[in-house]
């Protein structure tokens, strides 16, 4: 899954990271081992998990086999209701039902207990002490060979210290660090264990 990664984020533009998530979802998928589900961390305006839910459906109309989209927000998306609110529109209209915990994503962990994902995207609060509690709540929900993704992991941030005090839960990592001139992030990915 790593050489998928790297093929992914080589052949994307830098740090476009949605394609390479597309890429992704459309690859767990493909393995019948990892659950059908994805978990977004800190939804924002909803563009990415509007994007999310389509290529879900059209994994499922070519496949057959269902693949959830859950998110978890802790009220960001109040600073962006009408996107927001566009956003959930053009998912209904794929008649798809959002799961959305909107909710601190300490407190969301207790509600999926027992919940697995193929893949966690964490993109919520930048200090260390909530990258860290994501990347380990939500990591723990993905079985070996599913996938984390850390959004905003360049050296220096919150989620980068935590990426590297979770490093045990991985056996192997892709750093995305090509510098795009209008968003000058990093993104994490990690295989679990």
């Amino acid at each position: 899954m790593i050489s998928t990664i790297q093929q992914l984020c080589a052949d994307s533009p830098p740090l476009f990271y949605p394609y390479v998530i597309d890429g992704l979802i459309r690859a767990v998928a493909a393995q019948r081992q990892l659950p059908r589900r994805l978990l977004e961390i800190g939804i924002g305006m909803g563009h990415g998990h509007a994007r999310y839910h389509k290529v879900a459906a059209e994994v499922e109309s070519l496949q057959g086999f269902p693949f959830e989209v859950w998110g978890i927000d802790n009220g960001s998306w109040v600073n962006f209701r009408a996107h927001f609110m566009q956003n959930l529109e053009s998912i209904r209209a794929l008649e798809r039902e959002p799961r959305l915990l909107l909710m601190d994503s300490r407190d969301a962990g207790l509600l999926l207990a027992g919940v697995m994902f193929g893949i966690v995207f964490v993109d919520g609060d930048h200090s260390y002490e909530l990258a860290y509690n994501d990347i380990r709540t939500y990591g723990a929900l993905v079985p070996s060979g599913g996938i984390v993704i850390v959004h905003d992991a360049q050296p220096g941030l919150g989620p980068s210290n935590a990426i590297q005090d979770c490093a045990d839960m991985f056996t192997a990592s892709h750093l995305d660090d090509r510098y795009n001139p209008d968003h000058d992030v990093a993104v994490w990915y990690g295989i679990r264990k």
